[in-house]
């Protein structure tokens, strides 16, 4: 009988916090290893989202500027001469606004071509509500009414039917700087406007963006863009 009470006796007290000990300090010493994968992981991943971010705003630009076109066809009843013609192209080092053959119609009736304003610059959230703190973004605006036009409509001016929509391009950017390729002198400049002086496009437009990485670094990314319709058209 006292052979057959050991072999079914189970575990003491103390085994069994031993085994809960050895356990707990296991779990804990896979934890702590996976702990910094994990924390990498998310870090990769939100440099990955910040990236693309960047390079989708990037391509976006390259693209609509691609487009850009100026005519010398226009009513000139309305319009008395190129200083206040519909289409154009004017830009400086951190603002640029041009119209161009990019607009894309939402609706099938829409009272619209493929002809509309853009502009691109850094500024205060349009989407955010009045007195809220924010963030400079880089806002992109597009006005399908060349006609509606006007200066005030520029740097978040003028009334918001008359000058299109804004939206946020993107939510990852300190500063924005533009440069235009002059292929006559054969360097960059940090100004074109053909409301004034200039009487064609670029060549070639530079599109740099300042971002801030997570080390609180500023970064920058940058691509250039060709315009193909350089010279203005002529319809007749």
């Amino acid at each position: 009988m006292k052979r057959k009470a050991a072999k079914n006796a189970g575990f003491t007290l103390m085994e069994v916090m031993i085994a809960v000990a050895i356990v707990s300090i296991m779990g804990g010493l896979i934890y702590a290893s996976f702990g910094p994968m994990l924390r990498a992981k998310e870090v990769i991943e939100a440099e990955s989202e910040h990236y693309r971010g960047i390079q989708v705003a990037l391509t976006r630009m390259s693209r609509e500027i691609s487009m850009a076109f100026m005519s010398n066809d226009f009513d000139h009843t309305r319009w008395r001469d190129k200083s206040d013609m519909p289409t154009f192209f004017s830009g400086d080092s951190e603002q640029l606004s041009f119209t161009a053959f990019a607009h894309q119609r939402r609706y099938k009736d829409a009272k619209e071509s493929d002809q509309a304003v853009f502009e691109y610059r850094v500024g205060r959230n349009p989407e955010a509500e009045l007195g809220e703190s924010t963030h400079d973004v880089l806002i992109r605006r597009e006005n399908p009414l060349l006609e509606a036009e006007t200066d005030s409509c520029k740097r978040g001016g003028g009334r918001s039917d008359d000058c299109g929509v804004e939206m946020v391009l993107s939510d990852d950017v300190k500063k924005i700087k533009f440069e235009y390729y002059d292929d006559n002198r054969h360097e960059w400049v940090e100004e074109w406007d053909t409301r004034r002086e200039r009487d064609r496009l670029p060549e070639r437009v530079r599109i740099t963006i300042t971002s801030v990485d997570e080390n609180g670094k500023d970064i920058n990314y940058s691509t250039e863009a060709r315009l193909f319709m350089r010279l203005p058209i002529q319809h007749s």
